[in-house]
């Protein structure tokens, strides 16, 4: 499997993006840019499940690997939901 890490320099306070990102309303505002209606289930608590939906339902699932509380999130992605049902082993799931 192929392992992703991505970094971005905002000039905000770390709080400010931290919210930003992960308050449920406000993330409805930034992921619209690329799917419009898009919203989470689940939490963000180190260990918690999660849920990254469009607006039919479709998407992702995940584990949340690491929470540094304004510091460091990491996202452990474990399938896709199609249909209304997880998915972890088609080839489009593990991609």
């Amino acid at each position: 499997m192929k392992k992703l890490q991505y970094a971005i320099t905002i000039h905000s306070r770390k709080e400010t993006v931290w919210k930003t990102m992960l308050d449920s309303e406000t993330y409805k505002l930034w992921t619209k840019a690329f799917c419009e209606g898009s919203y989470y289930e689940g939490s963000w608590d180190k260990g918690g499940k999660i849920r990254f939906l469009t607006p039919e339902g479709e998407g992702m699932f995940s584990t949340i690997a690491e929470n540094r509380l304004f510091d460091f999130l990491s996202i452990k992605h474990l399938g896709i939901i199609k249909n209304g049902a997880e998915d972890t082993e088609s080839p489009e799931s593990k991609s």
